[in-house]
């Protein structure tokens, strides 16, 4: 047997010896110097926010505006468009655009609404508006999204979260 193989073969034999020899040690002798330690737990505050805290966004070149949760910041604002995301959350995020002709989403009628939006004091039924529920089908997280045709500008406006429930931002849509 080479020189080397002999020499490793007897320091991977001392060295289990050696750990045998110590989980022998405290199976058989347990150190009895231990005592028990009563730990007391103090709670710590937690301090709940009196209301939800959140931003506006508005566009004036889609002519419209809305509040969102302020977990969300800007990532990419053009003109006419808007993504906005949750730093912490990535699979949170609302996005937002105005073009014309916005195509439709592919959908069966049972995941189709027919609802109005943006109702006012001067406007009382508000503009109709269609609204799409899908999921994704990476994980299946719920898709709102919202499409309607601007009444003054007569582009369509698109805005679809992800993530959190459209409800959220129609509560506050108004159209400019």
């Amino acid at each position: 047997m080479p020189r080397n193989t002999f020499i490793f073969l007897c320091f991977l034999s001392v060295l289990a010896a050696l750990v045998v020899g110590v989980n022998i040690r405290s199976y058989l002798w347990p150190d009895q110097t231990q005592t028990a330690q009563i730990i007391t737990a103090t709670p710590t505050p937690v301090t709940l926010p009196s209301e939800k805290k959140i931003s506006t966004f508005k566009s004036v070149d889609c002519g419209i505006s809305f509040s969102y949760p302020a977990s969300l910041t800007e990532k990419q604002e053009a003109t006419k468009s808007a993504i906005l995301l949750n730093p912490v959350d990535k699979s949170m995020s609302l996005l937002m655009a105005c073009q014309k002709d916005i195509p439709r989403p592919p959908l069966v009628a049972g995941k189709i609404d027919s609802i109005n939006i943006a109702s006012s004091s001067a406007n009382p039924i508000g503009y109709p508006a269609k609204r799409y529920h899908d999921s994704s089908q990476k994980d299946g997280s719920p898709i709102d999204t919202l499409i309607f045709a601007h009444p003054k500008n007569k582009m369509d406006v698109f805005i679809a979260t992800v993530g959190f429930p459209l409800d959220e931002i129609l509560t506050s849509l108004s159209v400019e």
